[in-house]
């Protein structure tokens, strides 16, 4: 018999304008590696209806000013020489950061329209960026020391460290194996969906 083979593009980007009840795509495949987008997408932040950013593996980095019609490069605006993992993208206190692997902080110089790097006493990967300001009063807030280098962190879950103690377990967690997920809720690492559709 003949083999089948399908694969899964994971360089789109789709939009919706009404609630998520249709979608159109933006940027996928080709045209986005036209535009520097040649690896996975893994996170998109946009701040209004026209400028928004896509970032992804190996320091992809993309930008569009007209609602995603078209999309620049960014990948030569970046303190990321090595070209480490872009995991998430988000504004806090005004500034516009981007976390990456091995400890890599970036923030939007506005001025120079360039990511710049930011020091972190972490050099783990760091998969979201989070605002303190937005912690709920019912969020436990700890205040984490490294006994060995002084190294202070704020978060709201200290991850795996809160099992071995170990400062290079902070932020880290044990993923589900997903092969029959719909039957093993509650789901993410603290169990806070009962259900796939939450």
């Amino acid at each position: 018999g003949s083999t089948e083979t399908k694969s899964v593009d994971v360089r789109v980007i789709l939009a919706s304008n009404d609630g998520g009840e249709s979608w159109t795509l933006q940027l996928s495949g080709n045209a986005a590696a036209e535009h520097g987008a040649d690896k996975p997408f893994l996170d998109v932040w946009f701040s209004d209806a026209s400028t928004g950013y896509a970032i992804g593996a190996f320091n992809m980095i993309v930008r569009t000013t007209d609602g995603g019609r078209t999309w620049e490069s960014w990948s030569d605006r970046t303190d990321n020489p090595k070209q480490y993992n872009l995991h998430a993208i988000r504004p806090v206190g005004g500034s516009l950061y981007i976390a990456g692997e091995a400890g890599l902080v970036l923030r939007l110089d506005a001025h120079a329209q360039r990511f710049r790097a930011v020091a972190t006493p972490y050099n783990g990967s760091f998969f979201g960026v989070a605002d303190a300001a937005r912690r709920t009063p019912d969020m436990p807030l700890y205040t984490l020391q490294n006994n060995a280098t002084g190294d202070v962190v704020q978060t709201t879950d200290p991850g795996r460290a809160m099992v071995t103690g170990r400062w290079s377990d902070v932020g880290k967690f044990k993923g589900p194996v997903l092969r029959a997920m719909a039957a093993r809720g509650p789901y993410f690492h603290n169990g806070s969906a009962a259900t796939l559709e939450e």
